[in-house]
């Protein structure tokens, strides 16, 4: 008898095998049926999270169908086995090495239906399928740089003014003089950019799919006349009434400084007034409850006293409780009035922009990227379900969905139908995994009130039959960490007290189960004093400090830095860069500051700008710095010749030739720059994927400099490599950055930041007082002045949903570590009176006093609990290296230093050589040219010129230089953790062909390497694989399948 369920819902918290109960769900589906493989739809949010579950899923169907005797491969089938037959009643163990090999050729010969993509990839591929029925052009290109679009679309709209006053250019004009009026800049483009890109949030598609939002303009004109009159009516009255008592202050010649306190109670109330922000401090309000009116030691004068308590009795009291009284009856509207007045010619434009962003799009067959949830949640409204199956032409079966705490809103509505019809007439399976506590992406549309309760009501018929799974097991951290984790949050829930009711859900399941007993675990939570003038830096001496003692214990690899900001984040790694520690950070990474970059962007500008002495200093100064000149401050003038040191180096960039450059296309430009600086024989990261921006812009846009130099200033900040793997350097991460990653050892400097809403964020509010309530829904600029609006509450909800939003920010930051935990805060006077700590300092400061944590030690600054141990890492292998004499050539390029160190014996030397010259081959007229590049001795010429035509020749053969493939050499690819560097890649439409060469005798590990290189080319290109073994002291080529 069947017991099974086919809604079930997982609650894993940090570290808790997740991915592992993943992965067993998905083998489970396909080890019972291996041809339902095309039926199931995995769905994650991020590219990285889907090659890594694509990799676990192939990597361990291939461990089953081999019986591999390891224990987590035993472990993982005896659960599998007894699973299906406690659901299903089906005992698949007679049958099971056999379904997993099925399963596994199944899958890899049918890759393109090996469903898990990222929720945006799967939705876009229902559009794609919907384009006709949509309207949608088709060949449509989907849009990932949605800025750029806004920046045109306001430019375009501004282009629309006219001098003869239609409705909007009326508009138009009446915002620049307001900005005038009120001594405010007139340039509106970056306000309206900034509001513009509201119209692709998923906050005002919400509003706009609900018919809560429209733009009609002569609405807005009414409601910024009313507006303007509450305002206006607000400080006419308060202006009267201080005009009204200055006068009678004047008449009797009043000194108020004799009053009590001096300037700073009546005076400083009027100064106030004046502002429009009347406030009563203590000494006023000590006053107006029949306290002292002056000063009696200073004031014995009868006269002067009588004048002051008449004047406070006549006109200043009254005064001032009329002031109080008219602010208690109308500052919250007009508070309100003044908020939404800030942005509401901008909002009246926002229509405007809306139809340009769509002539943007139809005239350039585009679909943004942030209009992929709102089209399919539409199609999921209005068409009927099995069609949407129909035309995506997957009928699925079984739908599995992580990191479900950041689902959208308009993500769920359009996944809703789909796992409905699976519900209820497919009878497959719903499995839906997430953890309130880490979610974090709330400012960008996430709801993590779904995952707490939030689809009870869209799946209440079946909610009965769900089945509500809790991870509490936690397989990552230490005990003590752990039992840290478990108090402190735990007393947050306990201590800390808000009225939003996730809070409560959001930590009920924060206690977790220790499974690594044998790892000692270290918390160690520092108060750093707070320096007057460089608190930053009394930080990053700190956490040197951390890393300095762990370097004897740990290897630089194992230690990771959470930033809250990526600020911070570049301000530890050019300190760490600058006292020699290595890193692998977002700034290290990012390709603007790498010098070969710096170095062809220069020579890019020089060519575009060769008269303006500027450029050429900069190549100069770059030039010298690129080759590691010693004092390259004097390469900043000319040198002899009155010529810069780069034209006398290289005569390729006299000015005789720059004519020529000009009117080169960008990528051969490129190519022939990578040359003359000797890059085109580097095969690092940075130059890659620097060619690789290069033909990207010239496919989408131009190849012309200019436009690319102007596309490289917009875009450099964005543009970088993906963190490599193996590199013994500390890595250093947003706390957005790490969520689904652990390290070792956890370092979170600057551990202080503020716990409320950014000021001057936009938040789009709605009102039922007139005059709001025409606007429907309207943005305001968040700040403290919402509290004492009409929108107190909305205020409020902010507060509170921004301070949980930090707690989970302070969850996956805690919950990263394995073994060791630092945590450096400021030392800051707690305020008995704060109802909320106000920032993470302040938190900690409330909540660690309170863990009951045996053998914890906690002083005035520093609280620590567990053990600093030296076997927290496993020594690895060391590999002796010997270093490869340097060869003297007279080419400047060699004046660079060039060492490599690799395990070296004479075979292996010629078999890198070749592999160097082979690298530069991509065309059979290259020969010449690729053994130039080697590091040849003359005898050795016609040895390597002689192999490397046989294979010229080899590849003619195979019709392997023909104008359809694309050719890849020395490419670096992601398996299993590990990099691996294909040696030649060719690539078609359809085939993707795998070279790899080898020297010497045949061995059986050369198949295997190779079958990885087609794993890993077949999981991210998805195309049809061919691979072959190049045997080049033979001849031979090889061959080989993946099966």
């Amino acid at each position: 008898m069947s017991n099974s369920t086919n809604l079930i819902l997982y609650k894993a918290s940090a570290g808790s095998g997740k991915t592992y109960a993943l992965t067993k769900e998905y083998l489970k589906i396909i080890l019972l049926n291996p041809y339902d493989y095309n039926k199931i739809l995995a769905v994650t949010f991020t590219r990285k999270a889907t090659q890594e579950m694509k990799s676990r899923i192939i990597e361990e169907l291939g461990k089953l169908e081999l019986q591999k005797k390891d224990a987590n491969t035993i472990k993982l089938k005896e659960a599998i086995i007894n699973e299906i037959k406690a659901a299903k009643s089906i005992d698949i163990s007679t049958y099971f090495e056999k379904n997993a090999n099925t399963a596994l050729q199944l899958i890899l010969h049918d890759y393109s239906n090996f469903n898990i993509s990222t929720i945006d990839s799967f939705f876009q591929t229902i559009i794609r399928s919907f384009a006709k029925e949509l309207d949608l052009p088709i060949g449509m290109e989907i849009e990932l740089d949605t800025e750029s679009v806004i920046q045109q679309a306001v430019q375009d709209m501004l282009k629309e003014y006219k001098t003869d006053k239609d409705s909007f250019s009326k508009w138009l004009e009446d915002f620049v003089f307001d900005l005038i009026d009120d001594d405010k800049s007139w340039k509106i483009e970056q306000q309206l950019i900034k509001l513009g890109s509201q119209l692709l949030s998923e906050e005002y598609q919400l509003l706009s799919q609900n018919n809560q939002q429209d733009f009609d303009i002569e609405t807005y004109k009414k409601t910024l006349l009313d507006l303007k009159k509450i305002v206006l009516d607000y400080r006419k009255k308060i202006d009267d009434l201080i005009k009204q008592t200055e006068k009678e202050i004047e008449k009797d010649n009043l000194d108020l400084s004799l009053f009590y306190q001096g300037t700073r109670s009546i005076q400083s109330f009027i100064n106030k007034t004046r502002s429009y922000e009347p406030a009563t401090n203590s000494y006023l309000e000590k006053m107006l409850d029949g306290g002292d009116l002056y000063s009696k030691s200073k004031l014995k004068d009868a006269i002067s006293i009588h004048q002051l308590e008449n004047a406070w009795n006549n006109y200043l009291m009254p005064f001032i409780q009329q002031i109080l009284n008219h602010k208690d009856e109308y500052q919250k509207t007009y508070n309100a009035a003044e908020m939404v007045l800030k942005n509401i010619y901008a909002v009246g434009l926002l229509a405007f922009i809306n139809t340009k962003i769509k002539e943007h799009k139809a005239a350039n067959n585009l679909v943004l990227i942030s209009d992929t949830n709102r089209i399919i949640s539409v199609i999921a409204e209005h068409e009927e379900v099995p069609f949407i199956f129909e035309k995506s032409a997957n009928f699925l079966k079984y739908i599995l969905i992580d990191e479900f705490q950041d689902t959208s809103t308009l993500q769920w509505k359009g996944m809703l139908p789909l796992l409905l019809e699976i519900l209820q007439n497919v009878d497959g399976l719903v499995l839906i995994v997430g953890d309130p506590k880490q979610s974090i992406y709330r400012w960008r549309g996430g709801k993590m009130e779904l995952i707490i309760d939030g689809i009870r009501p869209d799946l209440l018929y079946h909610w009965n039959n769900v089945k509500e799974i809790v991870l509490e097991d936690n397989y990552r951290s230490a005990k003590e960490i752990i039992e840290f984790n478990n108090a402190f949050f735990a007393s947050i829930q306990k201590n800390i007290s808000l009225d939003n009711s996730l809070f409560q859900e959001v930590l009920k399941d924060v206690k977790q189960e220790i499974i690594k007993t044998d790892v000692t675990g270290f918390v160690q939570c520092k108060w750093l004093p707070k320096a007057e003038e460089d608190e930053e830096h009394t930080h990053l001496q700190e956490t040197l400090q951390i890393i300095k003692s762990l370097e004897t214990v740990n290897k630089y690899s194992d230690i990771a830095i959470l930033a809250r900001t990526n600020t911070h984040g570049a301000a530890v790694a050019n300190y760490l860069q600058e006292n020699n520690v290595p890193v692998v950070s977002a700034e290290s990474l990012l390709l603007q500051n790498i010098i070969s970059i710096k170095l062809l962007i220069a020579a890019l500008e020089y060519i575009l700008h060769s008269n303006e002495d500027f450029y050429a200093v900069k190549l100069n100064y770059l030039y010298a710095q690129f080759l590691e000149k010693d004092s390259i401050e004097s390469y900043l003038i000319k040198q002899k010749n009155n010529t810069y040191f780069f034209e006398q180096e290289l005569p390729f960039f006299q000015k005789e030739n720059i004519t020529k450059l000009t009117s080169m296309a960008m990528n051969e430009l490129v190519f022939l720059l990578l040359h003359q600086f000797g890059l085109d024989a580097q095969t690092d990261s940075y130059t890659l994927r620097f060619q690789d921006v290069v033909m990207q812009h010239a496919q989408n846009a131009t190849n012309a400099i200019v436009d690319f130099l102007d596309f490289w200033n917009e875009q450099k900040h964005k543009i970088s490599i993906l963190p490599p793997d193996g590199i013994d350097a500390v890595k250093i991460y947003s706390i957005h950055k790490s969520k689904g990653l652990q390290f070792p050892v956890v370092i979170i400097p600057f551990c202080d930041w503020k716990m409320s809403p950014k000021t001057r964020s936009l938040i789009w509010l709605q009102n039922n007082e007139k005059p709001f309530d025409a606007l429907k829904a309207f943005p305001v600029e968040f700040s403290s002045k919402m509290e004492n609006s009409l929108f107190e509450l909305d205020y409020k909800k902010e507060v509170e949903a921004t301070y949980i939003d930090n707690i989970n920010l302070l969850y996956v930051a805690f919950t990263r570590a394995e073994a060791q935990l630092y945590i450096l805060t400021t030392v800051e006077k707690e305020d008995k009176n704060e109802a909320l700590p106000q920032n993470t300092s302040r938190l900690l400061t409330h909540i660690i006093p309170t863990l009951n944590l045996k053998n914890a030690e906690i002083n005035t600054n520093e609280f620590i609990f567990g053990k600093k141990v030296s076997n927290t890492v496993k020594e690895e292998k060391k590999i002796e290296l010997k270093n490869i004499e340097l060869v003297t050539i007279q080419d400047f390029k060699q004046k660079i230093n060039l060492k490599q160190k690799i395990q070296y014996n004479d075979a292996q030397a010629k078999g890198t050589t070749l592999h160097t010259i082979l690298a530069n081959i991509n065309q059979p007229n290259q020969l010449e040219k690729a053994i130039n590049t080697a590091i040849l001795a003359e005898s050795e010429i016609p040895f390597y010129t002689e192999k490397t035509k046989n294979i010229i020749s080899l590849f003619k053969q195979n019709n392997w230089f023909d104008a359809k493939w694309q050719h890849f050499n020395e490419r670096e690819l992601l398996y299993n953790k590990e990099t691996l560097r294909a040696d030649k890649i060719l690539l078609s439409d359809d085939v993707c062909i795998v070279i790899d060469y080898k020297t010497g005798a045949k061995e059986k590990n050369h198949i295997t390497q190779l079958q990885e290189y087609m794993l890993v080319c077949i999981t991210t290109l998805q195309q049809k694989i061919q691979g072959y073994l190049l045997y080049v002291d033979t001849m031979e080529l090889v061959e080989i399948n993946l099966n």
